[in-house]
C-alpha cells in the first residue's frame, strides 16, 4: 500500500511525498523480512523497496543515502542470484540493481565502483536485451505484428540500460588502455544502436531515442580504432553517424580552415572546439595550431578545458599520423606546460579550482595515457620521464591525491 501511494504521488510536493512513502514502505519491508528471513519473495520485495527509496533519495539530491540503500540492495540480490543462477526474475533484478548502483556511483564520482557495477551488469543486460527482443516482437514479411506500448517501453528501457552500461564500461576500459576489451564493448554498443534502429524501422527505436548515445559512443569507439591503427574504419563510423545538419557544419568549417590566417583568435578557438564536437580531429588540430601560433593570444581565450582539448587533438594526431607522432606529442606537451605555468600568476583563481581541473584531466583517456610508459601513445623513454615529472609536479603543487 505504501509503495502504491509512492508511485501515485503527484502535485507540487510530489517528490517529497514519493520519498516519504517509499521510506515508510521500506520500514515495513524490513519488518516483514525479520519475521520471515528465508522467504525469497520477501527478500525480493525488500530489494525492490530499497531501490525505489534509493531512487527517491537520488532525485532529492541525497546521493550518499541513495548509495547506501542501493549498495544494500545490490548485496541482497547478489546473494539471491548466487543461490539460483537460472531464475530469470532474480537475474533481471540483479541487472537492474547493478545498473542503478552504477549510475549513482558515477554521480558521486565513485567511478571505480560504478565501473565494477556496470561490468557485472553488462552480460545480464545483454542477455535480457536479446531475450526481450526475441519475445516482444515477431515479424511476418519484415513487418511488425502485435507490438504494444508496454512491449515498446520494456524494450527501450532494457536497451537503454545496456547501452549506458556499455558506454561506461568502455570508458573505464579505455582509461586502463585495455583496447581489445574496449573495442568489443563499443562495437556491441554501436551494433545494438544501428541494428535496433534498422530492424524496427524507427517504429520502436526512434531517431530521438538514439541521438543522446551517438556522440559518446562515437567518441569512445573511434578513439579505440585510432589507437589500434584503424583510422579509416574510425572515419567510416564518423561519416555513418552524421546527420545532414552535421554535414553542413563540417563543410562550413572546412571552408573556414582554408583562410585560418585571417580568422580572429576567438573564432579560431570556437571553430576548433566545434570541429572536435563533430569528430573532425584534423580540422580541430588545424584551428588550434593557428591559434597557438599567434603572438597576441589572450590568456582568457585559453581556459583549462580549451587547452586540454587542444592537447588531446595533438595526441590524437600522433595516433593517426605515426610518422610524425613524436612531433605531435611534443606539441601537446608544450601547450599544456605553457598553460599550467601561468596558473600561479592568475589572480582570483584558488588552488581548489585547479584541483578540480586536474581531477577532470585525470579522467581524459588521451591525457591519462601520457602517464603510461608502455601505453597506446608509445612514448619514448625521455618523453615518458618528461610527462611523469610534469604530472608529479602538478599533483604535488595542487594536492590532487
Amino acid at each position: 500500500a505504501y509503495q502504491n501511494r509512492a508511485n501515485f504521488s503527484n502535485g507540487e510536493n510530489w517528490l517529497n511525498e514519493y520519498a516519504d512513502w517509499n521510506t515508510k514502505g521500506l520500514l515495513v519491508s524490513r519488518e516483514i523480512v525479520k519475521r520471515a528471513p528465508k522467504s525469497r519473495y520477501n527478500l525480493s520485495s525488500l530489494r525492490y523497496t530499497l531501490c525505489a527509496t534509493a531512487d527517491a533519495e537520488a532525485r532529492r539530491g541525497n546521493l550518499q543515502r541513495a548509495w547506501e540503500l542501493v549498495s544494500e540492495a545490490s548485496e541482497l540480490v547478489s546473494k539471491l542470484h548466487s543461490q539460483n543462477l537460472e531464475d530469470e526474475k532474480t537475474s533481471w533484478d540483479f541487472a537492474s540493481t547493478l545498473h542503478q548502483k552504477g549510475l549513482i556511483a558515477m554521480n558521486l564520482n565513485k567511478r571505480l565502483e560504478g565501473g565494477k557495477a556496470f561490468e557485472l551488469a553488462l552480460p545480464l543486460l545483454v542477455k535480457r536485451y536479446e531475450l526481450n527482443k526475441e519475445q516482444s516482437f515477431y515479424r511476418e514479411d519484415d513487418t511488425h505484428q502485435g507490438v504494444d506500448e508496454k512491449s515498446k517501453r520494456d524494450f527501450q528501457s532494457w536497451t537503454r540500460r545496456m547501452v549506458e552500461a556499455s558506454m561506461l564500461v568502455g570508458e573505464q576500459a579505455i582509461l586502463k588502455a585495455d583496447l581489445p576489451f574496449a573495442e568489443e564493448v563499443y562495437s556491441r554498443c554501436q551494433d545494438v544502436i544501428s541494428k535496433a534502429h534498422r530492424d524496427f524501422k524507427g517504429e520502436i527505436v526512434t531517431e530521438e531515442w538514439i541521438a543522446p548515445f551517438i556522440t559518446p559512443v562515437t567518441s569512445g569507439y573511434t578513439l579505440v580504432l585510432d589507437s589500434l591503427g584503424r583510422t579509416s574504419q574510425a572515419n567510416f563510423w564518423v561519416e555513418r553517424t552524421r546527420t545532414k545538419e552535421m554535414e553542413s557544419a563540417v563543410l562550413r568549417l572546412e571552408m573556414r580552415s582554408k583562410e585560418c590566417e585571417t580568422i580572429p583568435i576567438k573564432d579560431l578557438i570556437a571553430f576548433a572546439m566545434e570541429s572536435e564536437s563533430l569528430h573532425c580531429h584534423e580540422l580541430s588540430y588545424t584551428f588550434f595550431q593557428e591559434a597557438f601560433r599567434r603572438t597576441d593570444l589572450p590568456a582568457d581565450a585559453l581556459l583549462p578545458p580549451v587547452v586540454a582539448t587542444a592537447a588531446q587533438q595533438a595526441l590524437r594526431a600522433a595516433l593517426r599520423d605515426p610518422e610524425n607522432a613524436q612531433k605531435h606529442r611534443k606539441v601537446a606537451f608544450d601547450w599544456l606546460h605553457a598553460h599550467v605555468e601561468r596558473w600561479p600568476l592568475v589572480p582570483d583563481h584558488p588552488d581548489a579550482m585547479y584541483r578540480d581541473v586536474l581531477e577532470h584531466w585525470d579522467r581524459e583517456p588521451l591525457l591519462a595515457w601520457t602517464r603510461m610508459e608502455n601505453g597506446p601513445l608509445k612514448l619514448k623513454a625521455a618523453e615518458f620521464e618528461a610527462w611523469e615529472a610534469f604530472w608529479r609536479g602538478l599533483h604535488r603543487r595542487y594536492s590532487v591525491y
